[in-house]
């Protein structure tokens, strides 16, 4: 902790507390070994040490950091379009209301942090949960009215 205060002195510390329902959004947030996925974890190392390039005045840190932070911003903005899509698709099934996935074995974690990046990524998991539960939900809905029918 001392290292954060280092880089980014007098910031508050948000802690959020991640719930997740599905098992491709815990392999987000813990990382594989496939494909050299990181988790949240690693990439709040990575990105621990990119600030510290940023206060040494590294050139390409910086631009490094707005290309994540571009990045993460579009695919939250095309996670938010496509559970929008998602959910409109369940709600216009004549017949069938459905209701939020729940896991039986949740994953539950507590994170602190003190940036943008941090925050946004957790949004992106999040919302990643979102859309494979309402992915989900939509199969089995749609494998129960196609047996009604």
């Amino acid at each position: 902790m001392k290292n954060d205060q280092n880089i980014c002195p007098n910031r508050a510390v948000i802690q959020y507390r991640i719930c997740l329902h599905s098992s491709s959004a815990n392999q987000l947030l813990r990382g594989g070994k496939k494909h050299g996925a990181i988790g949240l974890f690693q990439y709040i190392a990575q990105l621990k040490k990119l600030f510290k390039a940023v206060v040494e005045d590294d050139p390409y840190a910086e631009e490094i950091l707005l290309r994540i932070y571009e990045n993460a911003k579009k695919a939250k903005s095309f996670l938010e379009k496509s559970i929008e899509k998602y959910q409109e698709r369940l709600d216009n099934v004549e017949g069938l209301k459905s209701s939020s996935f729940r896991s039986d074995f949740p994953t539950e974690i507590i994170v602190k942090n003190s940036n943008q990046y941090v925050s946004l990524m957790v949004d992106l998991i999040l919302k990643y949960d979102q859309l494979v539960c309402l992915i989900l939900i939509g199969s089995r809905l749609l494998k129960v009215s196609e047996l009604d029918s």
